[in-house]
């Protein structure tokens, strides 16, 4: 019994009289080289790699727009600031669309913001971020805001105070009212 598939090159004689080949686990029936399945096996596997490589690697655009943000902070150009933190909040959209490191960046960024112009307005959008980091990965906010220079320490008391009281209202207690100062 022969195999027309083989070329004489590739066929051993094992026992019995069986022919075997040496590309059986490489080649198509046909004996043309790898099958069609083995390519697109080899195929998906790059795309898999290319894939995980390139999400690992390099800036994401909220990342460079948040660069943007801080470099136009640093000339003092607070309008240009504020228009591009403008854009990453909406283009951010949902929670869970930026890391809990790119919230805490926004906070403080906001914060600074909130020194130069619409002080209510940005603070508020700032705890929303330090609300939004926090509770996505309290370690990685936690990180990004110890690894913060000395002079943008006020910004994170001032969030952690206002998260803290949002977080854990505090109870009117009236059992530290001196009772002859109620009218």
């Amino acid at each position: 019994m022969t195999q027309p598939y083989l070329k004489e090159s590739d066929k051993i004689t094992g026992e019995k009289g069986r022919i075997f080949s040496h590309h059986t686990s490489s080649s198509s029936p046909t004996g043309r080289g790898p099958s069609i399945r083995k390519i697109i096996a080899r195929g998906f596997g790059i795309f898999i790699l290319g894939t995980v490589a390139w999400s690992c690697g390099g800036e994401s655009s909220v990342d460079r727009s948040l660069s943007e943000v801080e470099t136009a902070i640093t000339e003092n150009n607070y309008a240009a600031a504020s228009k591009i933190a403008e854009g990453i909040s909406t283009s951010t959209g949902e929670p869970g669309y930026i890391t809990a490191r790119q919230a805490a960046r926004l906070s403080i960024i906001y914060m600074q913001l909130a020194d130069h112009e619409n002080e209510d307005t940005n603070t508020a959008i700032a705890v929303n971020y330090c609300r939004e980091a926090l509770k996505e990965n309290t370690d990685s906010a936690e990180a990004y805001y110890t690894s913060l220079p000395t002079d943008q320490t006020a910004y994170v008391s001032a969030l952690m105070a206002i998260v803290q009281n949002i977080n854990n209202p505090g109870e009117i207690r009236t059992d530290s009212i001196a009772a002859d100062t109620i009218p």
